[in-house]
């Protein structure tokens, strides 16, 4: 009779501890308000959602691909899958990345594309209250702007890179690369 009394008691606890993981965890999904991938690139201090990001990696080794613009790296291959690899600062403005660097992988559907970019600096959350209307990045970037978030130290323009994988421009590599060659 006292194991039963004490299986209840662990029941009951388990239960209670559930329920506090349960609130602890809506608390922090009602504070973070906006969460994202802080970066640099070409100067810049971007943010992109995070649910737009499917990994983040430091710069992998490439194959090139012959006659492609200056924007389209080449291939790169992340554990046995191939990824299209882009230079995000010549792609949005002209301006390469530095060699190395890092990438930030996006995926849709089954297609994965790593963007190089200069520095990730990390994931950041902010409150609605942090929101701030953005600086006007140049050339292609102003196209892809949202809404910028400052921290104690930084604004960050929020940038659509989810709309970048459906931009025509960006999707014709092919055309562009004719064109560029």
């Amino acid at each position: 009779m006292a194991e039963a009394g004490i299986l209840e008691r662990l029941s009951a606890l388990e239960q209670r501890g559930q329920a506090h993981r349960e609130a602890l965890q809506a608390s922090r999904a009602a504070r973070s308000g906006r969460r994202g991938v802080a970066f640099r690139l070409g100067g810049h201090d971007l943010l992109v959602d995070l649910a737009a990001v499917d990994e983040i990696s430091p710069a992998l080794p490439w194959t090139p691909l012959p006659g492609a613009a200056q924007w389209f790296i080449g291939l790169v291959n992340r554990r046995g899958e191939l990824l299209t690899l882009v230079d995000l600062g010549a792609w949005l403005w002209g301006e390469p990345a530095p060699e190395g660097g890092d990438l930030l992988v996006l995926r849709r559907g089954a297609v994965a594309t790593a963007l190089r970019v200069d520095d990730v600096v990390g994931i950041r959350a902010f409150e609605e209250e942090q929101c701030r209307k953005p600086a006007e990045l140049p050339g292609r970037a102003a196209h892809f702007q949202e809404v910028a978030w400052a921290d104690d130290e930084t604004v960050w323009n929020q940038i659509a890179l989810s709309a970048l994988l459906e931009d025509p421009a960006f999707l014709e590599a092919g055309g562009t690369i004719k064109e560029d060659a």
